[in-house]
This record gives structure tokens, sequence and C-alpha cells, in this order.
């Protein structure tokens, strides 16, 4: 399965994070209510497992869900940090996501 946030196609969703790899990429955090995925975060991390697992905006994400909270990657170990920032700001200008404002 997967998901498509804008022109980039990312794995996922998944609702647990061991199944994330501990590598670089993108993140969108989602929640799924009535068939439907509703955004609520982009981002990119050097590390994406323990950085979801303990970010910074996780009690924002919680408030915000109106469903099961769910998350998807995309793995860019040939991109460099700053391409994968250039990506997510691009993403969060078209999608303006509630959560890290």
């Amino acid at each position: 399965m997967g998901i498509r946030v804008g022109d980039y196609s990312f794995e996922g969703p998944f609702k647990f994070l061991n199944i994330v790899r501990d590598v670089p990429g993108l993140f969108a955090v989602h929640y799924y209510r009535d068939g439907k995925y509703f955004l609520l975060d982009i981002g990119e991390e050097e590390t994406l497992r323990s950085a979801l697992e303990q970010h910074a905006r996780r009690d924002e994400w919680d408030r915000f869900a109106r469903g099961v909270l769910t998350f998807a990657v995309l793995y860019t170990g040939e991109h460099t940090a700053e391409e994968r920032r250039a990506a997510v700001a691009e993403l969060r200008e078209h999608y303006q996501p509630v959560c890290g404002r």
C-alpha cells in the first residue's frame, strides 16, 4: 500500500512505528476516519523511527486527530538534508497542515 502526498509516493500509512526504518526521509502524519486519510503534519528527519517515536509535536498530533493516527514515510537516503527540507517546504506550502505551524 502507499499514499500520495503531492507528487511523492509515501510508504504506508502505518499505525505502528516499529515498521518504519530508522533512516533519513520525509514523514506525513494523517488520521484515518470514515475511509479517508486527513493530513495533520509533514516533516523530515535523519532517523525517521526514532524521531517519530519522540517527536516534539506528538501531543499536537494526538490533539488534532479525529480518528486513528497513522504515519507514512518516504525514505530518501540518496538525498541530502537540504533536499529533504526543500521538499517539506514545498509540501507544507501546498497543503498547509494544521500541525507544526
